[in-house]
């Protein structure tokens, strides 16, 4: 079992990042071609003129808004984690623990002793954040919340359906490279907190023994958020997806 355990802790962050990380290579180069056709559009001269008479300035709105976008890491207190940055929250069992801000650093590759600054300009520059991570330690099952950045032209239009199926080989392959052989995967819409949300269900076999997953991922400023949830049990995910509210 420890072996098991162990294995899952690998999985937590490769199905999570693979699934979603080829994404800009599937979609950029459409979102350019979009690009190109709004550049080449005529632009009326009056209001071309206008444009270049009028200077914008920045309003209370918008700078909210901009820092509004700006990520920041969810609490953990007790029990509770919570997230105001992408408005979710999770209420975890009594024979579950969440990863402390000493763990969560090392995941990112965050130095221990960084500084606020120097912690703020990684997460800047950082493809994937993760955020959360709790577990039972003696059943083994876990659940995970990671964001992967997407630039601003993408997230408006971005499938997040076609982003899962087109990742369909590349999960397989990261799990089956960490010791697991996949029996499905497949996409699905799942139910959370009574919203629905683009998701994808795996069943897989580790070490003779079946291991389910559940993805359910969306959009929220410039990221991409991934929710992982992962039992031995056949409903123990839909049980660990309970445990979140969305605001």
């Amino acid at each position: 079992m420890k072996k098991i355990i162990a294995l899952l802790l690998a999985l937590l962050c490769i199905v999570s990042v693979m699934s979603g990380c080829s994404a800009l290579e599937d979609f950029t180069e459409g979102f350019k071609d979009g690009i190109k056709e709004e550049i080449s559009t005529p632009v009326d001269d009056d209001t071309e003129n206008k444009n270049d008479n009028e200077t914008s300035t920045p309003t209370v709105d918008d700078k909210e808004e901009k820092e509004e976008k700006e990520f920041a890491f969810g609490v953990t207190n007790g029990k509770q984690y919570k997230s105001d940055f992408i408005g979710i929250s999770c209420t975890i069992p009594e024979d579950w623990d969440f990863f402390g801000e000493e763990s969560i650093k090392e995941l990112n590759d965050i130095a221990l002793d960084a500084m606020d600054d120097d912690i703020a300009e990684k997460l800047k520059n950082a493809n994937v954040i993760y955020d959360m991570y709790a577990s039972n330690a003696s059943t083994a099952d876990n659940v995970n919340i990671n964001l992967e950045k997407i630039p601003s032209y993408m997230t408006s239009n971005l499938n997040v359906e076609e982003v899962f199926k087109k990742q369909f080989t590349t999960i397989e392959q990261s799990l089956e490279s960490a010791g697991a052989s996949v029996d499905e995967i497949k996409y699905i819409e799942i139910e959370v907190d009574g919203q629905k949300f683009d998701g994808v269900s795996i069943t897989s076999t580790v070490s003779g023994t079946k291991l389910y997953q559940k993805m359910i991922a969306f959009n929220k400023g410039n990221y991409l958020v991934y929710v992982t949830a992962t039992s031995f049990d056949a409903n123990g995910t839909d049980k660990i997806l309970s445990f979140f509210s969305f605001e």
